[in-house]
């Protein structure tokens, strides 16, 4: 309970400085907005607010752990009934979580516990228990400088690659912000994405995750009798070219020995093995690969293979349900996270390369506080590496504390 307490007032104190020009959110008043407490559970939700001035009233008189609003416009925001809300129309939101990508880092700093026999385990949690068959898994997430680095990496493909190319949709009306945890957030304010349905925006998620694509489209004909010769090149627009782009990656990898990142069937990567000079020369002399020896050698299916591990690679993963949802609650910029202390920053382009969470998103600088630490793993904040922790008392900076105790792995003496 004085944990809560604390952080309650650690967060009190952020938002009684937080100035307004860092609460900007468009058709404000058209929005629903949705907070979580410290002192309850479930989600406080359907609140309206007709300014900024009292969104930011409310901030600092309730202090919530989270703070939400919704992507959708409607005419009646804080009507309970959703039906009654009458939607509008509805911002594109994508979200980069780390949480849905695999990265070898997850082995060192994720935990998990089967609830049901206690079996424990370590990175990415199974559906299911290996031990009982339950499905009931709690897991430990960390904030770590890898996950972000490789968070940060899809997010600039998303908005260099897809957005602004391929899409063209104008810098102006896209917003990156820092989730606060293990990802990002892309706000698309365009109101040509603003009435789309979720069909429409099934169909964005397939383009973004590469996921349907017609082989023989890349392989350049409608049936695979006909492939032709040579590929796309790789200066063309959209996928043909990405495609392109991404199998002479896959090549120069196998002729530089690294195999890690393929997870095609042997038959596939021998004939990419055995054809690569060939490939490559194609290449070397007008940017477009030589398909034929793949094609000719190649079943349908395994072509289909080649083109899925490709377009899995070079399509940015991202948590498709939030783009679909057309009536979603996503953290408000520039709030604090319940679960880290750290601020979900809004990210400027042209600053995204040098932009540090754990150094750029942390709030509470100053003082230090003496914790029991339960357990932790090494954990990198503000240039400076902590732990790791096991059943330890240990005098740490208040942002570190803050970020433990988010984390239900710490208590204040």
């Amino acid at each position: 309970m004085k944990e809560r307490i604390f952080l309650k007032k650690k967060f009190k104190e952020y938002y009684s400085t937080l100035s307004i020009e860092e609460i900007k959110i468009n058709g404000l008043r058209k929005r629903e907005f949705g907070f979580v407490m410290f002192e309850e559970s479930g989600m406080i939700r359907h609140k309206a607010f007709d300014s900024v001035n009292k969104l930011a009233e409310f901030l600092r008189e309730y202090t919530p752990a989270h703070a939400y609003y919704s992507s959708a416009y409607y005419e009646h925001p804080s009507a309970e009934n959703m039906n009654e809300k009458k939607w509008t129309g509805a911002d594109l939101i994508f979200d980069v979580d780390v949480d849905h990508i695999s990265t070898s880092c997850k082995n060192k700093h994720d935990k998990w516990t089967c609830l049901d026999c206690n079996n424990i385990g370590i990175g990415i949690e199974p559906k299911i228990c290996d031990i009982c068959g339950s499905g009931r898994i709690e897991s430990k997430k960390w904030v770590c400088q890898r996950c972000l680095e490789v968070a940060k990496a899809e997010i600039t493909k998303l908005v260099d690659d897809f957005l602004l190319n391929d899409f063209g949709f104008n810098l102006k009306d896209v917003e990156i912000v820092f989730s606060g945890h293990r990802g990002y957030h892309v706000h698309v304010y365009s109101k040509d994405v603003l009435t789309l349905d979720q069909n429409a925006r099934r169909e964005i998620i397939d383009y973004v995750r590469g996921k349907g694509i017609d082989v023989y489209f890349l392989f350049g004909k409608h049936s695979y009798e006909g492939i032709i010769s040579y590929g796309s090149s790789i200066n063309e627009p959209g996928w043909l070219g990405r495609w392109s782009r991404g199998l002479y990656d896959y090549i120069v990898n196998i002729k530089g020995g690294i195999k890690e990142k393929m997870r095609l069937p042997e038959k596939i990567s021998s004939l990419l093995i055995k054809n690569m000079n060939k490939i490559i020369e194609g290449y070397s002399t007008n940017n477009k690969p030589l398909l034929s020896p793949l094609a000719l050698s190649l079943k349908s299916r395994n072509l289909k293979l080649l083109v899925e591990e490709i377009a899995e690679e070079y399509g940015v993963k991202i948590d498709e349900q939030v783009t679909l949802d057309v009536k979603r609650l996503i953290r408000i910029p520039n709030t604090l996270h319940g679960k880290t202390g750290l601020k979900a920053t809004t990210v400027k382009y042209d600053l995204l390369d040098s932009f540090n969470p754990l150094t750029d998103a942390i709030t509470f600088k100053n003082g230090k506080i003496t914790v029991k630490v339960d357990e932790s793993p090494e954990i990198y904040m503000f240039n400076k590496d902590f732990g790791p922790y096991q059943n330890q008392i240990i005098d740490l900076p208040v942002y570190v504390a803050v970020y433990l105790i988010g984390q239900q792995s710490a208590k204040l003496l």
